[in-house]
C-alpha cells in the first residue's frame, strides 16, 4: 500500500479554521472599508456601515423554503439542459469496458483492482466534468438572458439564490451519482469471475507509528536509504541489530479474539548481492515485544552524552548503568561536558517519560521504591530544563550534575526492584520471505496461546508469575512438601515440558531443604523477608540449574502477557545478511475481521459526493463574481493544485523542504547555473535581501494561498483505499473529507452573496 492514512484531528482542523476565517474576513472587510473612503471620502464609512447591516439583516433573514424553491427549480433547469446524457455516455463506456479489461492471465487481486478502479474513475471524471459545467455557467447565463432579474425583483435574498444554486446542482449530481454506482457495483459483480470475487473483499486495518533502530540498535528517525528517489520507503539491514517498529494502542479484547489476530504486511526486498536465491526473497521475522525498560528509558539514550547509561539501562543491567550515570553526573559538576542543541530539551521530556513510566507501573505504583525512583527522574527533569532554559554558554551543570548522581544512587539502591518490575518479554515469530520484484504481501496468523523459545529472563519472568499464582492458590505444597501434583500443574498449557516441569519442582524441593523457601500450608514462600520469589527465582537461573540451554519452550498469552495496557510491540528484523528490507508505516498492520465489498465501495462512493458538492460550491461561488469560462478555470486551478501531490509540493514550499531556496534564490540559481550545494556567491546585503523576499513575501503570500485551497486528497484517498482491497476509514478519510466541505462551504456562500449582491446584473 503507497498511501499513508493518518487520522484527522477535530479540535486542530476546527481552530485552525477558525483562525483562518477570522483572518480571512477582517482582510475583506479592511479592503472594503479602504475602497468605500477611497471612493466617497468620509462618507464612505457610513455607506461601508450601512452595506454591513444590510448584509447581516440579510443573512439573519435567509428563508430555506424560498431556497429549496430555487433549488427545484435548478433541478428543472438541469434536467433542460440534458444533464441527464451523461448516462448516454456512461452506458456506452461499460457497455464495451469489459473487452479492454477482462484478462484471464493476470492475478484475481490484480484484476480485481483493474475493475474497481476503472469504475469509481469513470464514475469520478464523468460526473465532475458535468458537474463543473453547470454550476459555473449556471448564474452567469441566467444574468445572460435576464432570467434572475425576475428572481431578484421577489423577496429573495442574493444569499438564497446562491444556496439554492448550491443545492439544486448538488441534487442532479447525487442522484446522477446514486444510479451510476450502483450500475457500477453490478457490474463489477457480473465481470468478475468465481475466484475474482473471493478477494472482493474490504479488509479493516489498525495502524500504528513507525519507529527505526539503526545498525547498532540504538533510535533512528529513519531507516537507510538505498538510493531511491522516493523516500516513502527507508530500509533496515539484514543481519544487524537494525529493526523497524510497530506500537499498536488501544487494543482491546475484541481485536485479539480466542483465535489470536491476524498481522499483514507488504514489504519491499532490496538485494545488494545475489544471495541465497533458493529462499525465493529476504528472509524476514517479527518479534512480540513488551518492553517496559525500553518505554521507560529509550527517549534518553537520543542524548549522545547519556546514551551509553541508557542502553545498560535498556538492557537491565543497573549497576552499570548506576556507574556510567554517577560519572556524567561528576563530568557535569566539573562543567567537563557540552551539549549539542536542543539536547537538553529532549533530555528533559525523556526523564519526564521515565518518571511517568515508572510511576504508573502496574500494583507498584504506591510503594517506597517507586516513588522515590520517580522522585530522582523529577529532580533531573527540572533541572534539565532549568539548565536549557538558561543555554549552554549561561549554564552552570553542578545542580543539573548532583540531580544525576543522586539519581544514580536510588538505581543502585533499588536495582532489584527495578529489574522485577521493570520487564522486557521478547517472543519470536516463525520467519517468512519477503518476495522480489513485487512487494511482499505476508499474512501471519498469530494464536492467542504462543509458545516459544524462552530466554533466561522469560524463564523468570514467567515461572515466577505461574509458581505466585500456584502458591496464592495454595497449589504449590501438600503435607509441608512441594506437592505431587506440581509436574501436572506445570505442563498444562503447554507451558512448559515435563523435563523442565520435573527441573522446577527439583529445584523448589531442594530450595526448601535448604531453607531458602519455606511452606505455609499449601503456599510457598521466601525465607527471608528481604527477598523475594522473583529473586529467588532469578539467582537459581543465573546459577545455572534452570537455564535457557536446557531448550525452554513456554506457552505465553498474547493479550495478558504481551499486550500491556492495549499496547503492542511488533519488531521486524531481516535475516538475510547483506540484503534490505523496505517499509513505511502502513506497510504492518493487524488485520481485523473483513467487511463486505459494498462497506468500502459506497464509502468511496461517498467521498466522491462530497468531492463532487465541493467543486458545485466553489464553481457557484466563482460564478457569482466572474463569468462562465473564467469560473471554469478558476475551479479547475484550485482542483488541480488541491490534489496529494501539487498541495504536498506547495506545503513543502511554505515550509521551506525543497532544496534551492525560494523563488527569488532558485531564479538566481539558475542564472548563474549553480546547484543548491553551492554558495549563492553575492554580497552578504543582498543575501539579506533575497532572503527577506523569499520567507516574508513570497512564503507569506503561498502560506495565505495555502490556507485557502482544500484538499482533495480525502476524496481521492477512498477510491484508493478500496482499491487496495481496504476498507474506507471514517476519521482518516470520510470525516476529513466531510470537515473540509462544510468549512469552505461556508465562507464561499458568503462570498458568492458579497459578489453577486454588489454585482451589476446588466453587465452581460
Amino acid at each position: 500500500m503507497e498511501f499513508n492514512p493518518e487520522v484527522f484531528n477535530v479540535a486542530a482542523g476546527f481552530q485552525h479554521w477558525l483562525l483562518v476565517f477570522a483572518s480571512f474576513a477582517a482582510v475583506l472587510l479592511a479592503l472594503g472599508l479602504f475602497v468605500c473612503m477611497l471612493t466617497r471620502g468620509l462618507g464612505g464609512v457610513e455607506l461601508f456601515g450601512t452595506a454591513v447591516v444590510t448584509s447581516l439583516k440579510d443573512l439573519a433573514g435567509v428563508s430555506l423554503k424560498r431556497s429549496m424553491a430555487i433549488a427545484r427549480l435548478t433541478f428543472k433547469e438541469a434536467i433542460r439542459r440534458k444533464a441527464l446524457l451523461v448516462f448516454v455516455v456512461f452506458c456506452i463506456v461499460f457497455m464495451f469496458a469489459g473487452w479492454f479489461l477482462a484478462s484471464g492471465t493476470g492475478r484475481a487481486q490484480v484484476q480485481v483492482k483493474l475493475y474497481v478502479s476503472f469504475v469509481l474513475t469513470a464514475i469520478s471524471w464523468l460526473l465532475l466534468v458535468v458537474m463543473l459545467l453547470l454550476s459555473c455557467w449556471g448564474i452567469p447565463e441566467d444574468i445572460r438572458v435576464r432570467s434572475l432579474h425576475t428572481v431578484v425583483t421577489k423577496p429573495t435574498r442574493r444569499i438564497e439564490i446562491v444556496m439554492g444554486r448550491i443545492i439544486g446542482f448538488s441534487s442532479i449530481g447525487l442522484v446522477v451519482l446514486g444510479i451510476m454506482s450502483l450500475a457500477g457495483y453490478i457490474w463489477i459483480n457480473r465481470q468478475l469471475t468465481p475466484a475474482q470475487k473471493e478477494v472482493l473483499t474490504c479488509r479493516v486495518p489498525v495502524y500504528a507509528p513507525l519507529e527505526f533502530l539503526n545498525d547498532s540498535g540504538q533510535p533512528d528517525e529513519s531507516g537507510v536509504n538505498v538510493g531511491d528517489m522516493w523516500k516513502f520507503r527507508s530500509y533496515i539491514a539484514g543481519a544487524s541489530r537494525a529493526r523497524a517498529i510497530w506500537t499498536f494502542e488501544d487494543l482491546e479484547d475484541r481485536n485479539i479474539s480466542e483465535d489470536g489476530l491476524r498481522l499483514e504486511s507488504n514489504f519491499e526486498a532490496f538485494r545488494t548481492h545475489k544471495g541465497n536465491m533458493d529462499t525465493g526473497g529476504l528472509v524476514a521475522q517479527y518479534t512480540l515485544v513488551n518492553n517496559r525498560r525500553a518505554e521507560a528509558f529509550a527517549e534518553i539514550a537520543a542524548s549522545n552524552n547519556f546514551q551509553t547509561a541508557a542502553n545498560e539501562l535498556r538492557l537491565g543491567r543497573y549497576q552499570t548503568a548506576a556507574n556510567g550515570l554517577r560519572q556524567l553526573g561528576n563530568a557535569m559538576i566539573a562543567n567537563d561536558i557540552e551539549f549539542a542543541e536542543g539536547e537538553l530539551d529532549g533530555l528533559a521530556e525523556a526523564f519526564n517519560i521515565a518518571s511517568e513510566t515508572v510511576s504508573n507501573l502496574d500494583d507498584v505504583s504506591g510503594e517506597a521504591w517507586v516513588m522515590d525512583i520517580t522522585s530522582a527522574f523529577g529532580e533531573c527533569l527540572r533541572e534539565a530544563q532549568d539548565s536549557a532554559g538558561k543555554g549552554q554558554a549561561a549554564s552552570d551543570f553542578t545542580r543539573f550534575g548532583e540531580s544525576i548522581k543522586r539519581l544514580s544512587e536510588q538505581i543502585e539502591i533499588h536495582q532489584a526492584s527495578m529489574r522485577e518490575h521493570l520487564s522486557r518479554i521478547a517472543v519470536p515469530l516463525p520467519s517468512f520471505v519477503v518476495r522480489e520484484y513485487r512487494f511482499g504481501e505476508n499474512i501471519m496468523d498469530i494464536p492467542r496461546k504462543i509458545v516459544f523459545l524462552a530466554g533466561n529472563e522469560d524463564i523468570v519472568r514467567f515461572l515466577t508469575k505461574r509458581l505466585q499464582s500456584m502458591s496464592d492458590a495454595g497449589e504449590l505444597a501438600t503435607d509441608g512438601e512441594v506437592s505431587d501434583a506440581l509436574i501436572s500443574r506445570l505442563t498444562e498449557d503447554d507451558f512448559v515440558t515435563i523435563e523442565n516441569a520435573e527441573r522446577i519442582s527439583g529445584v523448589l524441593t531442594d530450595l526448601v531443604a535448604k531453607g531458602k523457601l519455606k511452606i505455609d500450608g499449601g503456599a510457598i514462600a521466601p525465607a527471608d523477608e528481604d527477598e523475594t520469589l522473583y529473586t529467588i527465582v532469578s539467582d537459581v537461573v543465573e546459577d545455572g540449574q534452570l537455564s535457557a540451554e536446557d531448550g525452554w519452550e513456554i506457552s505465553a498469552d498474547l493479550y495478558s502477557d504481551i499486550v500491556h495496557k492495549g499496547k503492542l510491540r511488533v519488531e521486524v528484523s531481516c535475516l538475510s545478511a547483506g540484503q534490505y528490507l523496505g517499509m513505511a508505516r502502513p506497510d504492518l498492520f493487524i488485520r481485523l475481521p473483513d467487511r463486505p465489498f459494498y462497506s468500502g465501495y459506497f464509502k468511496a462512493v461517498a467521498s466522491i459526493g462530497m468531492m463532487m458538492i465541493l467543486i458545485v460550491t466553489i464553481g457557484v461561488c466563482a460564478s457569482c463574481f466572474v463569468k462562465g469560462p473564467v469560473a471554469i478555470f478558476l475551479t479547475v486551478s484550485l482542483m488541480v493544485i488541491g490534489q496529494p501531490y501539487a498541495y504536498t509540493f506547495m506545503s513543502d514550499l511554505v515550509d521551506q523542504q525543497v532544496e534551492g531556496g525560494g523563488l527569488v534564490e532558485a531564479v538566481i540559481r539558475m542564472a548563474k547555473q549553480l546547484n543548491p550545494n553551492v554558495p549563492l556567491g553575492v554580497d552578504e546585503k543582498v543575501e539579506k535581501v533575497i532572503n527577506f523576499l523569499d520567507e516574508k513575501v513570497i512564503n507569506g503570500a503561498l502560506r495565505l494561498v495555502k490556507n485557502i485551497i482544500p484538499r482533495f486528497e480525502p476524496y481521492s484517498q477512498g477510491t484508493k483505499f478500496v482499491e487496495n482491497g481496504f476498507d474506507v476509514p471514517f476519521r482518516s478519510c470520510i470525516q476529513p473529507g466531510l470537515m473540509t466541505l462544510i468549512g469552505f462551504m461556508i465562507p464561499c456562500i458568503l462570498i458568492g452573496y458579497v459578489a453577486l449582491r454588489f454585482r451589476e446584473l446588466e453587465a452581460k
